[in-house]
């Protein structure tokens, strides 16, 4: 009985939840992992990290820069063809502006340079020779070449305030080279929809959403494509940069690669620190959390300063449904007994904001999970002994853990999803709780407007008062 009942549940799941009543939204705790107690943790936001450029035609505009990347994406899918938009739409309503406006377009979805809008306003990233993986069929090969698109929406909140933000588009590229040859038979939106078409509709729909536009993506990037995901986006944040520092797209030559673009940035004065250029943050949801943190703690490490190190010192990164401890379980790997400590940054590190809704199926917060990993670890710098729940109180620890980590953690533990059936309030949608952070207002004012001390700030935030409705 309790399967059935759970089937029921997720067959409604995303189909009912138009008629549920809706629950408000509610921020339970805010927790900073190098802080020894809860509902006390502090960060900017991304209102408070815009700053004035030097040279700029107004001189009281503020600025800042924002990168935002997808995670499962269900890009393939043609009957949603707003990916990303609504990160856009909750930004605009945050200041009582106008969602539909036509700039959150999305051209790369054309495939080929839109330039009837005047200046292009979107690159198209890929490798620098062709890339070809075998696959189950010996002597077969996939070719992938064109990695991701990225495009470039400036999105005016006040008279002094605007936010620049470059959407990077992964998934259709990476869709059509590869994922499609192994499940694009099976889905129903592909030119070959026969078998799908003989499955009743809401088993369609779920394997479409779950597994071919879903579970697909994670598994790619797990193997040996990953990498080249991580190319993508490394390579997007040196175009980015050198987009913010005034050199254009066409310059840059509408389609770029990681060393042509990271090359060019380098001898570009792209550091945020300059005055040339606005701060950059980050954006990203469900897997595309993993990409970057995998991206940045690879660059961090690697001992090398370059174009992606500058852009991310004292950077804020917005993680939306994170899959970080699910998805570290395919990094474990044998070390020897003692290991020596990487050097990482340590005053200029980033600092990930994880929103993570309760009842969310696939995503996990940060702070408990890197509290549970120290307590059941073996420590190899001190005689590879037990560590106990008690060593986290000591003084100093968690502080270590946080430079031995790379990044400072803050989790926000939200609530918003609504009932999939108004009566069965027990039951909320999981796929709601998972894809729709950025529709609710108060958590899009407390990515905007930062947070004190486990409150939202307000004091001098534009965004904190709600817009009148």
């Amino acid at each position: 009985m309790g399967r059935i009942f759970i089937g029921l549940m997720l067959l409604a799941s995303g189909f009912l939840s138009a008629c549920a009543t809706n629950i408000s939204t509610k921020v339970h705790q805010i927790n900073d992992l190098a802080v020894n107690a809860q509902n006390t943790g502090s960060f900017q936001g991304i209102e408070a990290m815009a700053s004035p450029v030097a040279g700029d035609s107004n001189p009281n505009l503020r600025r800042v820069n924002i990168v935002y990347i997808h995670g499962i994406g269900w890009t393939e899918n043609a009957e949603n063809p707003e990916l990303g938009n609504n990160f856009l739409r909750g930004i605009a309503g945050a200041y009582a502006k106008d969602k539909t406006q036509s700039l959150i377009n999305n051209r790369c979805r054309l495939g080929h340079h839109d330039t009837s809008q005047g200046e292009v306003d979107h690159t198209f990233i890929e490798t620098s020779q062709d890339v070809f993986f075998e696959t189950g069929l010996k002597g077969s090969a996939l070719k992938l070449r064109k990695l991701a698109c990225m495009d470039k929406q400036v999105l005016q909140a006040a008279p002094d305030l605007e936010f620049v933000v470059y959407r990077v588009f992964w998934d259709d590229t990476f869709w059509d080279s590869l994922q499609s040859a192994h499940v694009g038979y099976d889905d129903y939106f592909g030119a070959n929809n026969q078998l799908a078409s003989l499955r009743k509709k809401y088993n369609r729909q779920l394997k479409d959403d779950i597994v071919n536009y879903g579970f697909s993506d994670a598994v790619m990037y797990l193997g040996p494509a990953g990498e080249l995901i991580r190319e993508a986006i490394h390579t997007a944040i040196c175009s980015a940069a050198q987009n913010a520092a005034g050199v254009s797209f066409k310059s840059q030559g509408h389609v770029v690669t990681k060393s042509k673009a990271c090359h060019q940035a380098t001898g570009t004065n792209t550091g945020t620190g300059t005055g040339k250029t606005a701060p950059f943050v980050f954006v990203t949801e469900s897997l595309g959390s993993k990409i970057l943190f995998d991206v940045l703690h690879d660059t961090m490490n690697d001992e090398i300063p370059e174009t992606i190190d500058q852009v991310t010192t004292n950077s804020e990164i917005f993680m939306l449904a994170n899959q970080i401890p699910l998805l570290s379980l395919s990094n474990l790997k044998s070390v020897p007994t003692t290991k020596m400590k990487k050097p990482v940054r340590h005053d200029t590190r980033p600092r990930i904001i994880a929103f993570t809704e309760l009842n969310d199926f696939l995503s996990y917060e940060l702070v408990p999970f890197y509290e549970n990993l120290y307590t059941r670890a073996y420590d190899l710098n001190h005689d590879n002994q037990r560590r106990d729940r008690n060593a986290l109180s000591a003084p100093g620890v968690r502080q270590q853990m946080v430079e031995d980590i790379g990044f400072d953690i803050v989790d926000m533990r939200v609530e918003f999803a609504d009932p999939i059936i108004p009566i069965l309030k027990s039951f909320v949608d999981p796929k709601q709780a998972h894809s729709d952070h950025a529709k609710q207002p108060l958590l899009m004012r407390h990515m905007l407007c930062g947070a004190q001390n486990g409150k939202l700030k307000i004091e001098g935030c534009i965004a904190a008062t709600p817009p009148p409705k």
